[in-house]
């Protein structure tokens, strides 16, 4: 289980360091509201966690997630993390013999669960502009077969930064609901989009959505996600429900805080993050080399191709991590494709990003004499 380590170091090292700054793993490391960490701390001082939480989560928060999405018709179950929101979903759908459409490059553990599953994991290349990053139903075509039984989005796509339009989502759900094929959309980093994010729940009544607070609310260490579907798809995944016996109450607390504040602090924390995408943009453009994959990114975090300096991905990380920053290799997301980018998480405090800034091209620099 070495997914997390970075630059041949383990991510228990790196995360117990305090004299580096983290820009690997997308975790949130801005300002959110007070009243979340208040409402945690009452938990914990009321000893209320001594109690089991309800097993699909407490009903406000469930309620609040509806609302946050839009979508009244639709049921919530509260999770320890999207990971297991996505496990289970699709534990739910799947069958030995089964294929399971993923993107190349993509978040790992989906093609992973998959193979655990018995499903084939069919991988779609989609590295390149032709393909504008992400899946579209004339590149799927070629890839489904009679097996095809389950068609995996990530929207925003993590670790390029690609997002679906209103009209992509609906031609997916059109594709998929013609050859009777479920649609799994991973939403994590939903909030982050730049034109919006349309939840295939409300076009497909055979799509499974969920979502994750790891990365807008900075609950990465807390663990809280969650399934959303349609009531008769809810039905198939409580069979398959992990933690029966309910999440974390804390941390639940403190999603309600989140969500009832969000208006107060989100628009906020989302600018930010683009200010500091800006910011590494203007120094990744004098770089000769670097290129941002997808221009301006919909994630907290940017994919940015290092081809062109005569280095791979993975020197680049070591290089810059042994001058305090932390960044990931794309081998993490895409065996074929990972050597050639990185993967920069932006939504850390403006004053790092700018260390950052004066750091990056003096370390490839450095690099380029070496290579």
């Amino acid at each position: 289980m070495e997914f997390l380590n970075v630059g041949g170091r383990s991510w228990e090292e790196l995360a117990l360091a305090k004299d580096l700054i983290h820009m690997g793993h997308n975790c949130n490391h801005l300002k959110i509201h007070d009243a979340i960490h208040e409402a945690m701390i009452k938990a914990i001082e009321a000893d209320d966690y001594r109690n089991y939480a309800p097993p699909y989560g407490f009903g406000e928060l469930r309620e609040l997630i509806k609302k946050d999405l839009n979508i009244p018709d639709v049921e919530v179950m509260v999770t320890q993390g999207a990971t297991e929101a996505i496990y289970q979903a699709m534990a739910s759908i799947l069958e030995p013999g089964d294929e399971t459409i993923v993107t190349d490059p993509g978040w790992p553990h989906i093609g992973n669960f998959a193979r655990m599953l018995k499903s084939k994991a069919v991988e779609v290349p989609v590295y390149s502009p032709n393909m504008n990053y992400k899946l579209q139903p004339d590149l799927l075509q070629s890839y489904i077969t009679d097996r095809t039984k389950l068609i995996s989005i990530i929207d925003p796509l993590n670790p390029l930064g690609s997002a679906y339009s209103e009209d992509e989502i609906k031609a997916l759900c059109e594709f998929a609901s013609a050859r009777g094929i479920w649609l799994l959309h991973d939403a994590t980093y939903r909030d982050f989009s730049r034109e919006g994010h349309f939840p295939s729940v409300r076009y497909y009544d055979r799509a499974v959505m969920n979502i994750s607070l790891s990365k807008i609310c900075g609950f990465a260490g807390l663990r809280i996600g969650a399934s959303i579907a349609h009531p008769k798809v809810f039905a198939r995944i409580e069979d398959y429900q992990v933690g029966r016996l309910g999440g974390n109450w804390v941390t639940q607390q403190g999603a309600i805080a989140a969500y009832k504040t969000k208006e107060d602090w989100c628009a906020r924390l989302v600018e930010t993050n683009r200010r500091n995408q800006d910011a590494i943009q203007s120094v990744i453009d004098k770089v000769p080399g670097l290129k941002t994959v997808v221009r301006p990114s919909n994630g907290n975090f940017m994919a940015v191709d290092v081809d062109g300096t005569g280095c791979d991905a993975e020197q680049v990380v070591r290089g810059l991590l042994e001058v305090g920053f932390v960044v990931r290799s794309g081998a993490y997301t895409s065996p074929k494709f990972g050597k050639k980018f990185v993967r920069i998480t932006t939504s850390i405090p403006p004053d790092e990003v700018l260390q950052f800034c004066k750091a990056l091209p003096d370390s490839i620099a450095r690099l380029r004499q070496v290579a």
